[in-house]
């Protein structure tokens, strides 16, 4: 099951099969950090699904613009 638009990324293991929350494409909204106290990173979930073993791989890609000398 695949949840989108919610404020956090997130993959919740089930019985049934992975539950996966895409992130925010904005990251902290005016709703999320004022009223919610909170924000995240702008991120999209990426995902493979192969017919025989279901997903078989998961990226997070981060949609913001930092500077790569800052990552370390």
């Amino acid at each position: 099951m695949i949840y989108g638009d919610k404020h956090i990324s997130a993959t919740l293991p089930r019985v049934t099969g992975a539950q996966i929350m895409n992130g925010s494409t904005v990251g902290g909204s005016d709703f999320s950090m004022h009223q919610l106290s909170t924000a995240s990173e702008p991120m999209q979930t990426v995902f493979g699904i192969n017919e025989r073993h279901g997903k078989s791989w998961q990226y997070d890609i981060v949609l913001d613009r930092r500077d790569p000398a800052a990552i370390r």
